[in-house]
């Protein structure tokens, strides 16, 4: 079998996307090593020895796997690619940059509570329309940018169109145009891009495979992925879990886990009776509920923000402060009567906590939230001291990504 191809970037990244449904398109293997970006390894000299342009990477992945896949991705005679770089220009220096600059303010800007620009909206949305009318008149005159064949030209577009179509207001900038519709609809039914925007199992295991939505949200994505894997290695499971981290329901996962391999590692991380598993899942509520939100915001606001050249919300990170300090106050209650959320015995109670904890302790000046505490400062020194915890932040650099 040959050796896998490695794709270095984060998850959520347009240009890893683009890489991976090209690969998929050649049916090339491929191993994907996501990129910490919050924690600067973009700009470690390791990866920026590799870093390279997706399109330029698209064109090496057909060049040198040309008799595999899709045979004509990047044409099959000079004639044909020379149209096909035509087109791939023309998204990189006409639509890539108004969309981009639309696929921010539009779909991450809301959900990262950071004050949308409408004046730069509306210019780039301008700048996209009239992009938009020129392809609407080639696609009157040929199925594909490129000729009446799917090829690079078209990949090239679908990370952005994606975006904007599936998690924004702005579908009909696509749909409302008829040539334009319909080439994007034939586009993205492709299996190749399927795959990676919602149907590349979050997890898959034997009998199960459980599919994640893909989301635009570094707060869902960073802290919470992790803990999946915290689980695993509480098992005490000497596997290769295939995962993309797209937001899967991780508690899911856990409890899943628990169950399928009950007999291994912590017997109990699940509860060993229906009266112990009712109370994990309580605090594991509390837990997503009232825990959860505050503490995202936190995490992206300090330790995520000021990395990302992103103005901090001062009212947010104050307003959201309040809310985790009240229930950290009812946490240190319950932790004075109890050394776990869900009793004397550790959980995935506690487990689910770790991530967001993790981000807010040793990443922002906030972690006398924590430490100033006295049951809740002892409880996270213990559970954060676990061996399973300390494996999952050694292979975290592999297995979790983040914007």
């Amino acid at each position: 079998m040959a050796t896998p191809v490695k794709v270095y970037g984060p998850t959520l990244s347009t240009a890893v996307s683009r890489v991976l449904a090209c690969l998929l398109e050649k049916n090339v293997q491929f191993q994907l090593i996501p990129v910490n970006m919050a924690k600067g390894e973009h700009k470690k000299p390791d990866y920026l020895k590799i870093q390279a342009k997706s399109r330029s990477i698209n064109r090496y992945i057909c060049d040198k796997y040309g008799s595999q896949g899709n045979k004509g991705l990047y044409g099959t005679n000079p004639l044909e690619k020379a149209s096909i770089d035509q087109w791939i220009e023309a998204e990189g220096q006409s639509f890539n940059p108004p969309s981009s600059v639309l696929v921010f303010q539009l779909a991450f800007a809301p959900r990262m509570k950071i004050k949308q620009d409408e004046n730069l909206i509306r210019q780039n949305e301008e700048k996209l329309k009239k992009v938009l009318d020129v392809y609407e008149k080639r696609l009157g005159d040929s199925q594909y940018l490129a000729g009446d064949e799917f090829t690079l030209a078209d990949l090239s577009h679908l990370p952005n169109i994606q975006y904007l179509v599936n998690g924004t207001d702005r579908a009909e900038l696509f749909t409302s145009r008829e040539n334009v519709g319909r080439w994007w609809g034939e586009i993205s039914s492709r299996e190749s891009w399927k795959k990676p925007f919602g149907q590349v199992p979050a997890y898959q295991d034997e009998d199960l495979i459980l599919f994640g939505n893909y989301t635009f949200c570094p707060l869902n994505l960073a802290p919470d992925s992790p803990r999946s894997i915290g689980s695993v290695w509480n098992l005490g499971l000497h596997c290769c879990l295939s995962l993309l981290l797209v937001n899967p329901e991780s508690r899911s996962i856990n409890r899943y886990i628990c169950d399928k391999y009950g007999s291994q590692g912590n017997k109990g991380l699940y509860g060993t009776n229906p009266l112990e598993k009712a109370s994990i899942d309580q605090w594991i509520e509390a837990e997503g509920q009232s825990f959860y939100p505050p503490s995202s915001v936190l995490v992206f606001q300090l330790a995520f923000a000021p990395r990302m050249k992103i103005k901090q919300d001062e009212n947010l990170i104050r307003q959201n402060e309040e809310k985790l300090k009240k229930v950290l106050d009812v946490y240190e209650k319950r932790l004075g009567n109890s050394q776990y959320l869900a009793g004397d015995e550790f959980t995935l109670a506690d487990l689910s906590h770790l991530p967001n904890i993790q981000y807010l302790v040793n990443g922002t000046d906030r972690a006398d939230l924590f430490t100033s505490r006295e049951s809740v400062g002892r409880w996270w020194g213990e559970i954060s001291s676990r061996e399973s915890w300390k494996k999952e932040e050694d292979c975290s650099k592999i297995l979790q990504s983040s914007l």
